[in-house]
């Protein structure tokens, strides 16, 4: 009983803290998340599905890049790594473009 009550607390701990995480880091972790599977695939559809991820990720981050942002030079730097992320992925993926 004891360890059931420990581990919901801590699943719990962990689903409110991944909920209460910045949406852009979230984006960010992603895309870089992605980047590295990327980099790792052995199959071309592997990294078809992490360039998209990407693509998608750098799309909202770029979508929801707040000027006004306290966090704005930390931001526009993740979403600088994210741009070169996806032109790595790019590479590694279309290598003859």
């Amino acid at each position: 009983m004891i360890r059931l009550v420990i581990q919901t607390t801590v699943l719990f701990a962990i689903g409110v803290s991944q909920a209460n995480a910045d949406p852009y880091e979230q984006a960010y972790s992603a895309a870089i998340e992605a980047r590295d599977k990327c980099r790792s695939a052995w199959f071309q559809s592997v990294r078809v599905e992490a360039l998209k991820k990407i693509n998608d990720r750098g799309a909202l981050m770029a979508a929801t890049l707040n000027p006004l942002s306290p966090e704005i030079e930390r931001n526009a730097q993740m979403l600088v790594e994210v741009t070169d992320a996806l032109r790595e992925c790019t590479k590694l993926t279309y290598p003859e473009r």
